[in-house]
Parts: structure tokens; C-alpha cells; sequence
């Protein structure tokens, strides 16, 4: 996803198109430190969701390769 800003609006680049994450963090994750707050409990979740995630891994990956095999099997999954 990219974004469009008008060329009235003076910025340090010269490229009037930048994706949305490089303007929230070059505009406002520097400027604000309750986002910055945000941004680390966030990250902190982040971390809880791929420790969850390794330890389900097993289990996600072999249901998903079942799905799919069967899918194209046509053989009903369940």
C-alpha cells in the first residue's frame, strides 16, 4: 500500500510516494512517545504470538498440508 503525498507539502525526500509503513515510522513513531510505548507492548505481543506460534508449528503445519493435499485429492478433509 502506498500513499501520495501532495507536492505543496515540503518533506526531505524527493519521491512524492512511500509506503505507510516508512512514513509512520519516519514521521511518527520518532516523534511521540506514547506510541513508541505502544508500538513495544505491541511487539511484546508480537513475541508471545511467535513463541505460541513455534510451539504450534507442528500441528499448523500438518493440518495445513492435509487441507491442502486432500484439497487436491478432491477428497473431503474432515
Amino acid at each position: 500500500m502506498v500513499i501520495w503525498i501532495p507536492p505543496s507539502i515540503h518533506l526531505p525526500f524527493g519521491n512524492h510516494s512511500m509506503s505507510v509503513i516508512d512514513f509512520i515510522y519516519r514521521y511518527f513513531l520518532p516523534a511521540s512517545g506514547w506510541l513508541s510505548i505502544l508500538t513495544a507492548l505491541l511487539f511484546k505481543r508480537i513475541k508471545l504470538f511467535l513463541f505460541g506460534l513455534l510451539c504450534l508449528q507442528p500441528i499448523v503445519v500438518t493440518l495445513a498440508l492435509s487441507y491442502l493435499i486432500f484439497g487436491i485429492l478432491g477428497l473431503d478433509a474432515r
